[in-house]
């Protein structure tokens, strides 16, 4: 993979390596099928991201949407639908094994940061999953209090929130 990367919107032809980098980033407990996957796109299609090398291949995926509940979507469950538009949820970021340590991450987080701020969100919101709350720590999302996510996330979720200034 070359160093030249580029951050665009999820196509059609893209959801196999998602479903590939999922597999290689995730365990078991937190993989998800195409279908949820495929419905965040679906409803923000504006908010789904692939990180791509010049040579066409995929580096890492971020996936999300609206989500005004303080309450995490559930996992495994398709989104049908999301109201309102003061607040995101980042469902998904996976970087392939290839591309860790290369900016990846950043990239596609930068991206949702300038959607969001465009838009006038006030918050994003996620679940760190498998030790990675130290990490979305560094890039500005902090740890709130919730009980109840470990019993669908695994017992090292964190659900974190980065306020966004205008």
């Amino acid at each position: 993979m070359r160093c030249n990367l580029k951050v665009r919107a999820v196509i059609e032809s893209d959801w196999d390596s998602i479903l590939r980098i999922q597999a290689e980033v995730y365990h078991d407990g937190v993989l998800e099928d195409l279908d949820v996957l495929k419905s965040k796109s679906i409803v923000s299609p504006t908010s789904c991201f692939v990180c791509e090398s010049n040579d066409g291949e995929i580096a890492g995926y971020l996936l999300s949407h609206p989500w005004d509940s303080p309450i995490p979507p559930k996992l495994f469950e398709p989104l049908v639908m999301v109201s309102g538009n003061h607040q995101f949820f980042i469902h998904d970021m996976a970087v392939s094994a290839t591309a860790q340590n290369k900016g990846v991450g950043r990239l596609l987080t930068n991206r949702v940061l300038e959607l969001t701020k465009k838009m006038g969100v006030n918050k994003i919101s996620l679940v760190a999953v498998q030790g990675a709350s130290g990490y979305w720590s560094t890039l500005g999302f902090s740890a709130l209090e919730s009980s109840d996510i470990s019993l669908v996330y695994g017992e090292d979720a964190v659900f974190m929130e980065m306020l966004i200034s205008a």
